[in-house]
């Protein structure tokens, strides 16, 4: 059983998650609505196609409540307090409001409003030949969910890392297709320009082929000093298959994977010995098509949320005057992070890495 609270009048749709379905009557702003629990697909109205069904059988539109129940089992931000994000928020005082992170994904819905102020103003590109979307939204909802983990704004979820960061969007996939990689070639390549300004990369599709040309783009934005996060990738089989997946695979990139809550490496991390640091990545809570976070799992979140705590510390960094390149967090991350229990690999450990910026 989960409990929102209405925030616009909504509809009590009887039988079906349907505009059509019978209404006789509606909830007033400020009531409290008693759901399964469950999210339900059904008619799209104003981008948000998520519905939620209480004990009756009524149907409600997701888009017109806020606020799950803080008791709800399983919460998918665990990650946030084993990560003391928190802590540095307060401990520290920084939200990341001196970083601009560009995520390199299936675009944004940034008409959420939990996106309110996040994009930067005309750097955000759709790459994508013959897209249906010439917004650069996101339909696939993946680089959404992602995007939230790195810089959703404060609310009453937990879910952006560094709340106050700047993002830019490069909209290299759709309809979970990536090809051989000449959308994310495309958009490293326009990004190179000086009129982009930024600190960090995150990249969380992956492909089979090694590219040259791939390479060569990812380490010029290196020489320009910005970090580049990429995820190691997701073994279909869950076996921790050494697949080679690019752009993580290259030794130039900060390669990240992902464990469970219970700290134990992921059975669908590729190439786990290769990672260059791990992160939570399993039932882990962010925004697709509405204000309610959903869970998703893979090396793609595990990275996100590495993006998130790199802008923490770039910002940090950038207000203390202190330099610093992709060859420094690799080494800060890998020196501050802790042991896990397989594969000889470490999970990072955000609250150590701010310790050791202040020794910088």
């Amino acid at each position: 059983m989960n409990e929102y609270t209405v925030h616009k009048y909504l509809n009590v749709r009887v039988g079906r998650p349907s505009l059509s379905a019978p209404c006789y009557q509606f909830l007033a702003p400020g009531s409290v609505l008693q759901t399964d629990g469950r999210i339900y697909k059904g008619d799209p109205f104003e981008g948000v196609d998520d519905w939620l069904k209480d004990e009756a059988g009524n149907y409600y539109w997701s888009g017109g409540v806020i606020g799950a129940s803080k008791n709800e089992a399983g919460r998918s931000d665990y990650w946030f307090s084993q990560l003391g994000i928190d802590t540095i928020w307060q401990t520290f005082g920084e939200k990341g409001s001196r970083a601009r992170v560009l995520v390199l994904d299936t675009g944004i819905n940034d008409f959420l409003p939990v996106f309110e102020g996040a994009v930067a103003e005309g750097h955000k590109i759709n790459f994508v030949n013959g897209s249906r979307d010439l917004f650069s939204n996101d339909q696939d909802c993946h680089g959404t969910h992602c995007a939230g983990l790195i810089a959703a704004r404060p609310g009453q979820y937990s879910v952006g890392v560094a709340p106050e960061c700047q993002l830019l969007i490069g909209k290299i996939s759709e309809d979970g297709m990536l090809g051989d990689g000449a959308t994310m070639r495309r958009a490293l390549e326009a990004f190179l320009a000086p009129q982009y300004e930024f600190d960090i990369i995150s990249i969380s599709a992956t492909m089979m082929q090694e590219d040259a040309e791939l390479r060569r783009l990812i380490d010029e934005h290196i020489q320009k000093n910005r970090i580049v996060l990429a995820a190691i990738g997701n073994d279909p089989l869950s076996r921790n298959l050494p697949y080679k997946k690019y752009p993580g695979y290259f030794d130039s990139c900060i390669s990240v994977g992902a464990c469970e809550y219970d700290r134990l490496i992921s059975g669908y991390t590729c190439s786990p010995q290769k990672a260059t640091i791990h992160c939570f990545g399993t039932h882990i809570g962010s925004y697709q098509k509405s204000s309610i976070p959903r869970p998703l799992k893979g090396t793609s979140q595990a990275t996100a949320i590495m993006a998130g705590i790199c802008a923490l510390a770039v910002s940090f960094l950038k207000k203390r005057n202190r330099s610093f390149n992709q060859e420094t967090f690799r080494q800060l991350l890998q020196s501050s992070a802790d042991p896990l229990e397989n594969f000889h690999a470490a999970l990072v450990n955000p609250v150590s890495l701010f310790h050791a910026l202040k020794t910088l």
